[in-house]
Protein backbone atom coordinates (compact mmCIF):
# COMPACT_ATOMS: atom_id res chain seq x y z
CA UNK A 1 0.00 0.00 0.00
CA UNK A 2 1.13 3.67 -0.65
CA UNK A 3 1.48 6.09 2.08
CA UNK A 4 0.52 9.81 1.55
CA UNK A 5 1.39 11.33 -2.05
CA UNK A 6 4.53 13.70 -1.59
CA UNK A 7 5.12 16.32 -4.36
CA UNK A 8 8.37 16.08 -5.13
CA UNK A 9 8.64 19.32 -7.22
CA UNK A 10 7.80 21.46 -4.33
CA UNK A 11 10.72 19.67 -2.13
CA UNK A 12 13.48 20.30 -5.28
CA UNK A 13 12.76 24.05 -5.95
CA UNK A 14 14.32 26.45 -3.53
CA UNK A 15 11.79 28.00 -1.13
CA UNK A 16 11.49 31.38 -0.51
CA UNK A 17 9.43 32.98 3.17
CA UNK A 18 6.13 34.08 2.64
CA UNK A 19 4.38 35.45 5.85
CA UNK A 20 0.85 35.55 5.98
CA UNK A 21 -1.69 36.09 7.92
CA UNK A 22 -5.45 34.00 7.72
CA UNK A 23 -8.10 33.17 9.99
CA UNK A 24 -8.19 30.23 12.54
CA UNK A 25 -11.13 28.50 10.34
CA UNK A 26 -8.74 28.71 6.98
CA UNK A 27 -5.51 27.76 8.90
CA UNK A 28 -7.71 24.22 10.48
CA UNK A 29 -8.75 23.22 6.90
CA UNK A 30 -5.24 23.84 5.23
CA UNK A 31 -4.09 21.95 8.13
CA UNK A 32 -7.02 18.87 7.43
CA UNK A 33 -6.08 18.95 3.98
CA UNK A 34 -2.30 18.78 4.42
CA UNK A 35 -2.83 15.73 6.72
CA UNK A 36 -4.95 13.83 3.66
CA UNK A 37 -2.61 14.68 1.51
CA UNK A 38 0.66 14.34 3.21
CA UNK A 39 1.67 17.40 2.70
CA UNK A 40 3.27 20.11 4.99
CA UNK A 41 1.20 22.85 5.33
CA UNK A 42 3.77 25.13 3.60
CA UNK A 43 3.28 23.32 0.88
CA UNK A 44 -0.78 22.64 0.90
CA UNK A 45 -0.69 25.95 1.18
CA UNK A 46 1.51 26.92 -2.16
CA UNK A 47 -0.49 24.37 -3.98
CA UNK A 48 -4.11 25.73 -3.08
CA UNK A 49 -2.35 29.47 -4.28
CA UNK A 50 -1.06 27.63 -7.56
CA UNK A 51 -4.23 26.22 -8.36
CA UNK A 52 -5.85 29.71 -8.12
CA UNK A 53 -3.70 30.89 -10.72
CA UNK A 54 -4.31 27.99 -13.24
CA UNK A 55 -8.02 28.31 -12.22
CA UNK A 56 -7.86 31.78 -13.70
CA UNK A 57 -6.03 30.72 -17.11
CA UNK A 58 -8.51 27.74 -17.66
CA UNK A 59 -11.74 30.44 -17.11
CA UNK A 60 -9.97 33.01 -19.30
CA UNK A 61 -9.04 29.96 -21.94
CA UNK A 62 -12.64 28.66 -22.18
CA UNK A 63 -13.91 32.14 -22.59
CA UNK A 64 -11.37 32.83 -25.55
CA UNK A 65 -12.36 28.81 -26.70
CA UNK A 66 -15.96 29.92 -26.96
CA UNK A 67 -16.12 33.88 -27.56
CA UNK A 68 -12.79 34.67 -29.17
CA UNK A 69 -10.15 36.82 -27.95
CA UNK A 70 -11.84 39.84 -28.42
CA UNK A 71 -15.25 38.57 -27.99
CA UNK A 72 -14.14 37.60 -24.54
CA UNK A 73 -12.37 40.32 -23.55
CA UNK A 74 -15.45 42.26 -24.39
CA UNK A 75 -17.97 39.96 -22.83
CA UNK A 76 -16.24 39.84 -19.46
CA UNK A 77 -15.15 43.37 -19.34
CA UNK A 78 -19.06 44.99 -20.16
CA UNK A 79 -20.40 41.96 -17.88
CA UNK A 80 -18.04 43.28 -14.88
CA UNK A 81 -18.75 46.49 -15.05
CA UNK A 82 -22.66 45.81 -15.02
CA UNK A 83 -22.12 43.03 -12.28
CA UNK A 84 -19.69 45.55 -10.12
CA UNK A 85 -22.28 48.11 -10.55
CA UNK A 86 -25.39 46.04 -9.12
CA UNK A 87 -22.91 45.25 -6.38
CA UNK A 88 -22.62 48.95 -5.64
CA UNK A 89 -26.39 49.54 -5.65
CA UNK A 90 -26.54 46.67 -3.08
CA UNK A 91 -24.42 48.53 -0.51
CA UNK A 92 -25.89 52.11 -0.75
CA UNK A 93 -29.76 50.60 -0.79
CA UNK A 94 -28.65 48.08 2.16
CA UNK A 95 -29.66 45.02 0.76
CA UNK A 96 -27.11 41.76 0.13
CA UNK A 97 -27.37 40.71 -3.20
CA UNK A 98 -28.78 42.29 -6.43
CA UNK A 99 -30.27 39.03 -7.18
CA UNK A 100 -32.67 39.46 -4.53
CA UNK A 101 -34.45 42.92 -5.72
CA UNK A 102 -36.54 41.81 -9.27
CA UNK A 103 -36.55 45.65 -10.66
CA UNK A 104 -32.51 46.02 -10.40
CA UNK A 105 -32.48 41.83 -11.64
CA UNK A 106 -34.09 43.32 -15.15
CA UNK A 107 -32.26 46.11 -15.19
CA UNK A 108 -28.76 44.69 -15.11
CA UNK A 109 -30.83 42.01 -17.55
CA UNK A 110 -31.50 44.80 -20.15
CA UNK A 111 -28.68 46.74 -19.57
CA UNK A 112 -26.46 43.87 -20.63
CA UNK A 113 -28.42 42.81 -23.50
CA UNK A 114 -28.91 46.41 -24.52
CA UNK A 115 -24.62 46.70 -24.31
CA UNK A 116 -23.54 43.14 -25.79
CA UNK A 117 -26.61 42.33 -27.98
CA UNK A 118 -27.28 46.08 -29.07
CA UNK A 119 -31.14 44.94 -28.45
CA UNK A 120 -32.72 48.52 -27.13
CA UNK A 121 -35.40 47.61 -23.99
CA UNK A 122 -38.71 48.33 -24.94
CA UNK A 123 -40.09 51.93 -23.66
CA UNK A 124 -42.78 51.67 -20.21
CA UNK A 125 -43.68 54.86 -20.20
CA UNK A 126 -45.82 53.94 -17.39
CA UNK A 127 -43.37 52.60 -14.61
CA UNK A 128 -40.88 54.69 -12.83
CA UNK A 129 -37.61 53.16 -12.31
CA UNK A 130 -36.82 52.85 -8.78
CA UNK A 131 -33.48 53.95 -7.47
CA UNK A 132 -31.76 51.15 -7.48
CA UNK A 133 -32.59 51.32 -11.12
CA UNK A 134 -31.22 54.33 -11.04
CA UNK A 135 -28.42 53.84 -9.28
CA UNK A 136 -27.32 51.06 -11.95
CA UNK A 137 -27.70 53.24 -15.06
CA UNK A 138 -25.51 56.06 -13.22
CA UNK A 139 -22.91 53.87 -12.00
CA UNK A 140 -22.62 51.54 -15.56
CA UNK A 141 -22.17 55.06 -17.04
CA UNK A 142 -19.94 56.76 -14.89
CA UNK A 143 -17.83 52.94 -14.67
CA UNK A 144 -17.72 52.61 -18.61
CA UNK A 145 -17.12 56.20 -19.44
CA UNK A 146 -14.31 56.80 -16.97
CA UNK A 147 -10.80 57.04 -19.01
CA UNK A 148 -9.56 54.28 -17.64
CA UNK A 149 -12.07 51.72 -18.40
CA UNK A 150 -12.08 53.17 -22.03
CA UNK A 151 -8.57 52.75 -22.74
CA UNK A 152 -8.24 49.68 -21.41
CA UNK A 153 -10.29 47.93 -23.73
CA UNK A 154 -9.16 50.40 -26.42
CA UNK A 155 -6.30 48.73 -26.36
CA UNK A 156 -7.35 45.42 -26.07
CA UNK A 157 -10.66 45.70 -28.35
CA UNK A 158 -9.16 47.92 -30.93
CA UNK A 159 -12.36 48.26 -33.36
CA UNK A 160 -14.83 46.92 -31.35
CA UNK A 161 -13.99 48.85 -28.54
CA UNK A 162 -16.14 51.80 -30.81
CA UNK A 163 -19.25 49.14 -30.52
CA UNK A 164 -19.47 49.41 -27.34
CA UNK A 165 -18.38 52.95 -26.88
CA UNK A 166 -20.89 54.16 -29.23
CA UNK A 167 -23.69 51.54 -27.26
CA UNK A 168 -22.53 53.29 -24.18
CA UNK A 169 -23.13 56.87 -25.91
CA UNK A 170 -26.93 55.65 -26.84
CA UNK A 171 -27.10 54.28 -23.07
CA UNK A 172 -26.12 57.60 -21.75
CA UNK A 173 -28.52 59.63 -24.45
CA UNK A 174 -31.92 56.97 -22.88
CA UNK A 175 -30.90 57.65 -19.57
CA UNK A 176 -30.53 61.13 -19.83
CA UNK A 177 -33.68 61.78 -20.94
CA UNK A 178 -35.25 59.61 -18.17
CA UNK A 179 -35.47 60.18 -14.71
CA UNK A 180 -32.67 60.94 -12.29
CA UNK A 181 -31.18 59.68 -9.20
CA UNK A 182 -28.86 62.26 -7.35
CA UNK A 183 -26.03 60.41 -5.28
CA UNK A 184 -23.87 62.69 -3.00
CA UNK A 185 -20.65 62.13 -1.83
CA UNK A 186 -20.76 64.81 0.48
CA UNK A 187 -20.99 64.16 4.26
CA UNK A 188 -24.29 64.51 6.14
CA UNK A 189 -24.56 65.57 9.73
CA UNK A 190 -26.82 63.85 11.84
CA UNK A 191 -27.60 65.76 15.05
CA UNK A 192 -28.38 64.21 18.37
CA UNK A 193 -31.14 65.16 20.55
Amino acid sequence: MLGPRRDRRLRDEKRVPLNLRTAPAIRQQLEAAAARSGRSLSQESELRLEQTFRDERVFDETVDLHFGRIGGDLLIGVVGAVFTAATEVCRTQHFEYWLDDAALQKEVATTLRFLIGGEHPKPEPEVTPTVAELLLRQIVLRTMTSDSWVAERRERLGPYADLIEGRVRDLQERYETGPKVVISTAPVAIESY
